[in-house]
């Protein structure tokens, strides 16, 4: 009983055995320090925390793009620029200094650059293949209404003049046009492209994040031991 005292009074936090000092204390952590300098290292604990923070705070940022692109689809772009590079920088920091807390390659923290370049990849070719699209699908309303009006009226005097002719078979019916409505407009098209986007950005960052709980965050086995040696057996 006396050796199981004494081996609570020496852990750092009886409440939190996992953490074994304050460079492991999210409480305590510089997140400045975190975020901006490269040069330093983070254990397993500040860095979850760490980004634990910057997914709340891209997805809050998101969620204000797919709110803004339907009226303005160049500003929900902008945000949406914001909300995924800006967190992915701070995070690139985040992992390097991970990395380097663990004894791993700095240059693994690359990894997580990946989704944010072929996601951008792919919406500037769709934006490109947008652009060279035909002038056609910048008609309007009132464009399309006098062209559909123009068929009918075509069609109908066609109808007409078979009804003259006595002798003459009666057509067959012609199948009604259907009337649509106007096609997409380029912001239109934009926004939808810049959606497609995001939506392949978050589907390839499922992989990034499995990489960073399973093998970035990870401890070395030297430092997996420490922890449980010092609160449960000392």
């Amino acid at each position: 009983m006396t050796n199981q005292s004494a081996s609570v009074e020496t852990m750092y936090d009886p409440d939190r055995p996992w953490i074994s000092g304050p460079d492991e204390d999210p409480n305590r952590a510089n997140w400045a320090a975190e975020y901006f300098d490269p040069t330093g290292e983070t254990a397993k604990p500040v860095f979850l925390r760490g980004q634990m923070l910057l997914a709340i705070s891209r997805l809050v940022l998101l969620v204000v793009a797919f709110g803004i692109l339907a009226g303005a689809p160049k500003v929900g772009a902008a945000v949406a620029v914001v909300g995924i590079g800006i967190p992915m920088l701070m995070s690139l920091v985040s992992h390097i200094r991970r990395l380097a807390h663990a004894g791993r390659p700095a240059f693994l923290a690359l990894f997580i650059v990946l989704p944010f370049l072929l996601a951008s990849g792919f919406t500037l070719v769709q934006i490109q293949a947008i652009s060279q699209q035909p002038a056609v699908a910048e008609l309007d309303a009132e464009t399309l209404r006098a062209a559909v009006d123009a068929e009918l009226n075509g069609s109908g005097t066609e109808e007409a003049n078979e009804a003259d002719a006595p002798e003459a078979e009666a057509p067959a019916p012609r199948p009604q046009m259907r009337r649509r409505g106007p096609p997409p407009t380029a912001e239109q098209m934009l926004a939808g492209a810049i959606q497609g986007g995001i939506f392949m950005w978050l589907f390839l960052s499922l992989f990034t994040m499995v990489y960073s709980l399973i093998y970035v965050a990870r401890r070395p086995k030297g430092d997996a031991v420490e922890p449980v040696r010092r609160g449960y057996y000392d």
